[in-house]
Parts: structure tokens; C-alpha cells; sequence
């Protein structure tokens, strides 16, 4: 388990930075700054200088990553139900991710806001899970298919 939290952690960290990155250049060219801002003015100026903001927020980015490639692990639990998978993984990922976030001030901590981030982030979680859903059902049925014309496939017959 520890091999595969390690390795999940160091392909998610990298991951959470380019999403972070990408996301901060879209948010400061939207906002039309003239300087890049990796997370909200409020945040980076707690900073002595923009590259410790950027260094911090690189971090937290990375850290953002991890959560969510570490938790996936939920769902290769086979004795465990999709219920009981998918309400672990979504406690895991709010808890990290709003953690993460108020660190980052992207919202201030207070009633109204976190109920509209909450519902933001259970829209944002359904689709996705929901799509993922789809996906592993489109797999189960090609696989099916192939066991049932029964001919002597090889796992690579089967398009991922």
C-alpha cells in the first residue's frame, strides 16, 4: 500500500501543478493583471516577494494533486461497494481540496461561501464521476462482448 501511495503521489504532484499553473495564467490573463498571479491578490501579498507566492502555491498545487491521485485507491477497495468507494473518496478529496484551497484564499471562510463552494464542488464531483462511471461501464461492455462472441482474446484486443 505504501508503494502504491508513493507512486500515485509522485505522478499526482506533477499533474496538480499544471493544473495549477494553467489554471493561475487563465485566472490572471482573465482578470487582466499585467503580473501573474498564482493564486488571489490577498494571498500573494502575504509574501515578502511574488517567488516565494509562486514557490507556496507550486506546493500547494502539487499537494492538490496528490490528494486526488491518492484517493483513486478508494476504488480499486473491490470488497467495498460503489457507494461506499465513491462517499470515501469524495470525503477525502472535500476535506484535502477545501483545506488546500482556504489555505490558498481562493474563497473566505464563512458560511455563504463555503455552502456555494460545497455545491460547486458536489456539481464538479458528480460530472466527473459520472462521466468516469460511463467509461468503466463502456469497458465492462466490450469486454462482455468479447467473452460472449467467445473468441480467444488477449487483454490488448480491448480498446481502453
Amino acid at each position: 500500500m505504501i508503494k502504491k501511495i508513493t507512486t500515485r503521489s509522485l505522478i499526482g504532484a506533477p499533474i496538480g501543478i499544471a493544473i495549477g499553473l494553467t489554471m493561475a495564467l487563465i485566472f490572471s490573463y482573465a482578470f487582466g493583471n499585467t503580473r501573474f498571479y498564482p493564486s488571489t491578490p490577498r494571498f500573494v501579498d502575504q509574501f515578502a516577494n511574488p517567488i516565494n507566492a509562486v514557490t507556496i502555491s507550486a506546493i500547494i498545487w502539487a499537494l492538490m494533486g496528490v490528494v486526488f491521485s491518492v484517493s483513486s485507491i478508494v476504488f480499486e477497495m473491490e470488497k467495498w461497494s460503489i457507494l461506499r468507494q465513491t462517499t470515501v473518496n469524495f470525503i477525502i478529496t472535500y476535506i484535502g481540496f477545501t483545506v488546500l484551497a482556504l489555505i490558498c484564499q481562493w474563497f473566505p471562510l464563512n458560511a455563504a461561501w463555503l455552502t456555494i463552494y460545497t455545491v460547486i464542488y458536489i456539481v464538479v464531483y458528480f460530472f466527473i464521476w459520472f462521466g468516469q462511471l460511463m467509461a468503466a461501464r463502456s469497458i465492462v461492455r466490450r469486454i462482455n462482448a468479447k467473452i460472449k462472441s467467445g473468441s480467444s482474446s488477449r487483454s490488448t484486443d480491448i480498446k481502453f
